[in-house]
């Protein structure tokens, strides 16, 4: 390989490396990377520099859309070189003057040829012209053969205009003359001839050369966005992990957390087992009811709106969403659901309620409606087609003569004058009126859309008579009065009146209204390929499971539609008690429902989904934190997630950057003031007589420890806190006489007091978790499968637990503590 090989191949390199390393500077601000450069934890220049000069360059040069780019550059570099040589040795004064005096010769003799005589005048000029090159190539070989021929070429160029009076300029005669010997003498050399051959191609050569150059530059932008998700943002995300060791997982560097604050935005959901169970269980019927059970939070409502509240456009099927009433009442809430089936169906159909006060007022608008709308349609289109044939007839024909002559003589005054204008406009500018003529035509014209039938569905014409009878009672009177004045002391008058009352629909009546749409409606969609969904959301507001057996029974009468599914979320032991009718007595539950659908916890695995997508950047030491406190409930993990960054940016702006540990202690102690707090109230309120002193004092000390203490220190609180833990209620509580009910308020005391407790002893257990010493990332999810006593995926089962039995959630706790060796290293 040649020096100038190599210089050029350095040259491209060092090209390739800058490009890329503008690049890396550029990805900085990717949400991925952007907030540990602007925090400070690492230092840009370090980075890029690392990756120019390292692997990830090299990475990015062995890519196939290089390999492209560096093929067009050496095609671009060897027309670059071409048009180079080309003006270093080709082209010389002599060269360059004969190249710019043949295209004039050229162009002057094309001149002649349109003069009178002109194709004479053209073929005796080139004829002789040639001659003369001719004579010019045959100079160096033959001065008298070269001199002959000039004399015939010279005779030619002259004797046509002298004897035959060929009308002639003579000094384009003898400019393209001498062009021609010009031309001669200097192809006779073939170096010369080569170069003015080259000379000829130059602009061709510039002209790919630029065509060239923005080729490359295509695929220079090509290869360097190609370089971004594949090799640039995960060698930046490879070189931030390496300069910050085993701190890249215990720092909380959130890239932005707007998610975590739309909290109903379909966007920011995640698919689950729960979402495919409901899809597998639409699938396998035809049509029915199906309930949703969980505990709260656990995300019901947000699965019932991603089935049946689809975002405005989204062209899916037609569904419904509406809430049951704290306050129920069957009826209304019918009545309710009923008119907004009607409106959604008016809105899914593309049409709109404008709430009439009479139904005979509705027609007579729709077909004031009609009439103007047809109206303006034919109006614009006469004036259109009146148009149009009056431009075809203006191509046709030719009028400017017939407006030349236009006779004024029978015309006065203004309509004199604009005729005699239009007149003179069509005359000088014919052609720009047609074009404008033309385009008028395409904007009068009125469509296809405003011709179209305006009959409305049948469905479409129902649904805003349901609208119309679901209207509160109410009397409408309306009339007209017509008079004649007095005369000769006696008048005249006519009144004419009418009322309308609706009476409303009694109950079973309402039923059968509704189920004759909903069946109508179903058998429409079911011909189009969809189904209808209706989503009753929040029935485990309605208080008790009587209250929502009874509120289920008044309205299942609706249910039974055939490719009309109702999805209604209820309580967890609504859920329970369908799920037990093989071992209880038949429930309302059973009779109503045809499939029950247990909406279970975020899994470790959708908890990581769900807050990447609402936090982009979360790393997975705090998913397993927020997933371990919040016990996978979607709605608590949300809670819990917005609290950690709150705290981080607090503690951030005071002290160094907080770690795993600092806002792990922050959290717990936050929860677990509340929760002492509230325990202490309510243990005071259901026994106040009792014997707390002891205990009441140990759960004070506590929470002044944890208030006056640092936020991320336990040092004052950490005994206290597995005091606590450890705490045996039977000791600390009053004794109680065992044949008190559950329901005694000294025994629902002594329970709050073990649910403390066992908090306690899960809080202690996270903080021991997640301390710097402990928490190993790697063998966390190494862990095996989630029922393995070291999984983490047991400390949010035993939060869930929380709310169940205290005594089993202790129980998995100690198992976990034992799997991790936690007690020997408190």
């Amino acid at each position: 390989m040649d020096s100038r090989t190599l210089s050029y191949q350095r040259r491209n390199e060092r090209a390739d490396r800058m490009y890329f390393k503008a690049h890396v500077k550029k990805c900085f601000a990717d949400r991925r990377v952007s907030r540990y450069l602007e925090l400070g934890l690492v230092d840009s220049s370090e980075v890029s520099t690392a990756l120019a000069e390292g692997d990830a360059f090299d990475q990015a040069r062995s890519t196939a859309v290089h390999h492209m780019y560096n093929v067009e550059r050496d095609d671009r570099n060897a027309f670059r070189e071409a048009v180079r040589f080309v003006l270093d040795h080709s082209l010389d004064a002599r060269t360059g003057a004969l190249a710019t005096a043949l295209p004039l010769a050229l162009f002057f003799s094309a001149v002649e040829a349109f003069g009178e005589d002109g194709f004479r005048r053209l073929s005796v000029t080139l004829v002789s012209a040639l001659i003369l090159a001719a004579a010019g190539l045959l100079f160096a070989r033959s001065r008298v053969v070269a001199g002959a021929v000039a004399a015939v070429g010279i005779s030619l160029a002259v004797g046509p205009h002298y004897l035959a009076g060929l009308e002639w300029n003579p000094a384009t005669s003898v400019f393209c003359c001498l062009v021609g010997v010009a031309a001669g003498v200097h192809l006779a050399d073939e170096l010369r001839r080569l170069a003015l051959w080259q000379v000829f191609a130059l602009p061709l050569l510039v002209a790919l050369r630029m065509l060239h150059d923005f080729r490359e530059e295509q695929l220079r932008r090509e290869w360097i966005d190609g370089t971004t998700e594949d090799i640039v943002v995960p060698q930046i995300i490879l070189s931030i992990n390496t300069t910050l060791g085993k701190d890249h997982d215990r720092l909380l560097v959130e890239e932005d957390s707007e998610g975590l604050r739309r909290l109903h935005d379909p966007a920011l959901t995640v698919s689950t087992r729960s979402e495919q169970r409901i899809r597998g269980t639409l699938a396998r019927y035809d049509g029915g009811s199906i309930a949703l059970s969980g505990p709260r939070g656990v995300g019901k409502s947000t699965l019932l709106r991603m089935f049946c509240a689809p975002p405005e456009g989204s062209g899916g099927e037609f569904a419904v969403y509406v809430s049951a009433p704290a306050e129920y009442v069957p009826r209304d809430f019918l009545i309710d659901l009923f008119q907004r089936l009607s409106e959604d169906y008016l809105t899914y159909q593309g049409h709109t309620y404008d709430d009439p006060l009479k139904k005979r007022f509705v027609a007579r608008r729709r077909v004031a409606r009609v009439v103007r709308e047809v109206s303006s349609a034919a109006l614009r289109s006469a004036l259109a087609l009146g148009l149009l044939a009056l431009l075809i007839w203006s191509v046709v024909e030719d009028v400017r003569p017939a407006v030349v002559r236009f006779d004024h003589a029978h015309v006065d005054g203004w309509y004199d004058s604009v005729i005699a204008f239009a007149g003179h406009w069509w005359a000088a500018h014919r052609g720009l009126t047609q074009i404008l003529g033309i385009i008028l035509v395409s904007i009068i014209w009125p469509g296809t859309r405003r011709w179209r039938w305006h009959r409305e569905p049948s469905l479409v014409v129902k649904a805003r008579e349901n609208l119309f009878r679901l209207q509160a009672e109410r009397t409408v009177t309306w009339g007209a009065n017509a008079g004649l004045p007095a005369l000769l002391g006696g008048s005249l008058s006519l009144n004419r009146g009418a009322s309308v009352k609706h009476v409303p629909w009694a109950l079973p009546e309402l039923v059968g209204q509704m189920r004759r749409f909903m069946t109508q409606v179903a058998q429409d969609e079911k011909e189009s390929g969809r189904r209808v969904l209706i989503g009753i959301d929040e029935i485990d507001r309605i208080g008790s499971t009587e209250h929502a057996e009874r509120f289920i029974s008044e309205i299942k009468a609706i249910f039974g539609i055939e490719n009309c599914f109702f999805l209604v979320s209820v309580a967890e032991d609504v859920g329970s008690t369908f799920a037990r009718r093989v071992v209880s007595e038949r429930s309302v539950f059973e009779n109503a429902f045809d499939d029950v659908v247990i909406v279970d916890p975020l899994t470790l695995e959708e908890s990581k989904n769900l807050l990447l997508r609402r936090v982009p950047g979360f790393t997975d030491a705090f998913v397993y934190l927020a997933h371990a406190l919040s016990g996978g409930v979607p709605r608590e993990l949300i809670r819990i997630t917005r609290r950690l960054v709150e705290l981080n940016e607090e503690m951030r702006a005071t002290s160094d950057y907080p770690r795993l540990e600092d806002l792990t202690r922050a959290l717990v102690k936050e929860g677990l003031i509340e929760v002492v707090t509230a325990t202490r109230n309510m243990i005071a309120q259901l026994a106040p007589e009792a014997p707390w002193g002891v205990t009441f004092d140990q759960l004070r000390n506590l929470l002044t420890a944890m208030r006056t203490e640092p936020s991320v220190a336990i040092s004052e609180s950490a005994a206290l806190m597995r005091r606590l833990a450890s705490l045996d209620a039977d000791r600390a509580a009053p004794e109680t006489d065992s044949a008190l009910t559950e329901a005694d308020p000294l025994k629902a005391a002594r329970r709050a007091l073990m649910e403390l407790s066992a908090f306690t002893y899960f809080s202690v257990t996270i903080i021991d978790a997640f301390a710097d010493l402990t928490f190993n990332l790697n063998k966390a999810k190494a862990g095996g499968s989630p029922t393995d006593a070291g999984s983490y995926e047991q400390l949010a089962g035993a939060r869930r637990e929380l709310t169940l039995s205290p005594e089993s959630s202790r129980e998995t706790v100690r198992r976990f503590r034992e799997a991790w060796s936690l007690d020997d290293q408190a």
